[in-house]
């Protein structure tokens, strides 16, 4: 993933993009069977632009087809999951805000009735936008002249969006509530706890048989699996993005054992940890595992 994250203190001679509370732009990509596990941003609005290939997008309990020229946005606080089935692939970008409570541009998503909007007759302006900002980050010099840029047309592309959502929405049903959120949420807020089926069960006055069976309905995998999954994605995180040992980051993520931990993270990913910080470190990594700031991008 290819990460550029806005600062905070930066201050906009625009007034009108002054007011946008930018928080990052990502760029994605997810191969044949790849996902990351229901999750929630308490305090940001999302907006993803598929550009290509074909993946799925869930919204607590609805199902969206990710395609080229699918716009979505998901609000603060509400549970998604995405990802790819069998053979299918896809690459997507995406703009993260801050909500902020009153903020015009917050409250302009936040209100917004739907989540789901089609730009594909803008497709190559968007996809173009994206990739001149991606290409411009990297360049070698840094100054203000280069993080103004980006952040205009960052801009530029949030207010695309807010007029997509209003002049070519899909009208998809509205998210209600999942039976089953509140387990999830819990698994989420105590990952780093040990976990039994049974104590969970406990934790939720049920049977360990009726809970499994409504997490799987209502989320499509087992809360146990869910734990699992959830806590590789922050281990492949901490990995990429930190220098902490292997044995910290289980113990970060779980797991006592650092050689439990190492077993599992091979299975379910592929190869061992240190492997996996390796190559995401190496010349050979895909080019958007990178992360830049824009503080440091401003350093003349």
């Amino acid at each position: 993933m290819w990460k550029y994250i806005f600062d905070a203190e930066h201050v906009s001679e625009e007034p009108l993009r002054a007011n946008i509370p930018l928080n990052f732009l990502e760029f994605s990509r997810s191969e044949e069977g790849q996902f990351r596990p229901f999750h929630d941003h308490s305090d940001e609005c999302r907006i993803m632009f598929c550009t290509r290939g074909k993946g799925f997008l869930r919204i607590e309990n609805v199902e969206h087809e990710l395609a080229p020229g699918r716009l979505f946005l998901i609000k603060p606080g509400q549970l998604h999951s995405c990802g790819c089935r069998g053979s299918e692939s896809m690459e997507f970008w995406g703009i993260s805000l801050f909500a902020v409570p009153g903020e015009r541009f917050s409250r302009m998503l936040i209100e917004n009735p739907y989540q789901a909007a089609d730009f594909s007759s803008y497709l190559n302006y968007v996809d173009g936008a994206f990739s001149f900002i991606y290409e411009l980050a990297q360049l070698p010099y840094p100054g203000h002249e280069k993080t103004d840029f980006i952040r205009h047309h960052s801009c530029s592309l949030v207010l695309f969006a807010i007029s997509m959502l209003h002049s070519h929405y899909l009208n998809s049903p509205v998210p209600v509530d999942l039976p089953m959120q509140d387990v999830l949420r819990w698994l989420m807020k105590h990952y780093q706890e040990e976990i039994t089926l049974a104590t969970l069960a406990r934790q939720f006055a049920m049977s360990s048989s009726h809970l499994s069976r409504s997490f799987y309905t209502a989320f499509g995998v087992s809360p146990i699996n869910y734990l699992i999954d959830y806590r590789l994605n922050i281990a492949k995180d901490l990995l990429i993005h930190t220098n902490i040992s292997i044995h910290e980051i289980a113990e970060k993520v779980g797991y006592e054992n650092a050689y439990h931990f190492t077993n599992l993270f091979t299975k379910r990913i592929g190869s061992p940890p240190q492997e996996f910080r390796q190559y995401c470190r190496s010349e050979n990594a895909l080019p958007e595992v990178k992360e830049f700031r824009e503080a440091d991008l401003e350093i003349q």
